[in-house]
């Protein structure tokens, strides 16, 4: 028993592989005897192409998606696509793997970022409450240190207990934010 991963989406291959590049590739789909390995798998194209000869086959791989593998566990996930990405070197790698493991909030990506695959995990964010208002936080920050630097201007001189002076100065930076947030 382990924990299942379900893994949506594929990454195209630009420009795709020629049969020569690829035939002898473990990601080959021909290449494959075990049931879990690789995780991945090249996606192929076949053309039918006319020739004096008569028509041939031209077979070409276009992208590299996850295989139908029951009760997935993508613990290798992560290796198996770079391994796929050195495999073919000059090529232009697009799209993502979507993956969602068995408890909800365990939601990632695969990416391919300069040739390097990438574990990409969300960031949840709750809606604010419709009546609330919206912060620009990066005018907050500079409304909150220029808060600061008057208060030092203002202290200066004054001689105050360490716990008094955190508490003015909280104070005061809170009043400020309350006044920014209010216009």
């Amino acid at each position: 028993m382990g924990y299942n991963t379900h893994v949506e989406g594929q990454f195209m291959i630009t420009p795709p592989l020629a049969w020569p590049e690829f035939k002898d590739s473990e990601f080959a789909p021909h290449n494959i005897k075990d049931s879990y390995d690789p995780d991945v798998v090249l996606v192929v194209a076949e053309d039918n192409v006319d020739t004096p000869d008569g028509p041939l086959l031209k077979r070409t791989a276009t992208a590299l998606a996850m295989r139908e593998i029951d009760e997935y566990r993508a613990y290798n996930l992560l290796d198996q696509v770079q391994k796929a990405v050195d495999s073919f070197p000059g090529r232009a790698w697009s799209g993502r793997l979507d993956c969602e493991g068995e408890e909800s909030a365990d939601l990632w990506r695969v990416v391919i970022r300069d040739g390097r695959a990438v574990k990409v995990e969300p960031r949840i964010v709750w809606p604010d409450d419709e009546a609330a208002p919206t912060v620009d936080r990066l005018a907050l920050a500079e409304v909150l240190a220029s808060s600061l630097d008057d208060i030092r201007r203002a202290a200066t001189g004054l001689d105050l207990d360490v716990e008094h002076d955190r508490r003015f100065i909280a104070t005061a930076l809170t009043g400020a934010a309350a006044n920014y947030i209010e216009s």
